[in-house]
């Protein structure tokens, strides 16, 4: 029920991702730089995004939390991803340090929440 370390780091082959609920554990730099990867699914209720999990993901448009209802970023998550990037989560999801993502380098641009 883990996902390790680097585990799809820098593969050029993913386009969409499906998380299913029940991963207990993720792993540093998981799809760091993988360039292709368009959109993304969690499909949990509590969303841990750790350092780097999408950095480099230059064409990452949408990451869909249908279930959330807790999501907690770290520093360096969203770094150098696409530049229409959508988190599209439930209203009521908590989305962690929300006063600091109002100030983050990636918030001129990108549209941070759409809610269900």
């Amino acid at each position: 029920n883990t996902l390790g370390d680097e585990c799809f780091c820098e593969c050029e082959s993913l386009l969409h991702v499906s998380l299913p609920a029940g991963l207990q554990k993720y792993g540093k730099f998981i799809f760091h730089k993988c360039e292709s990867l368009q959109t993304f699914d969690f499909l949990d209720r509590e969303i841990y995004i750790d350092r780097k999990f999408f950095g480099g993901c230059r064409n990452l448009n949408i990451i869909n939390c249908p279930n959330a209802t807790k999501i907690i970023y770290d520093e360096g998550s969203f770094e150098l991803i696409g530049p229409n990037f959508v988190i599209n989560r439930p209203q009521n999801a908590i989305f962690s340090d929300e006063d600091s993502i109002e100030n983050d380098r990636f918030r001129h641009d990108y549209k941070i929440w759409l809610e269900y």
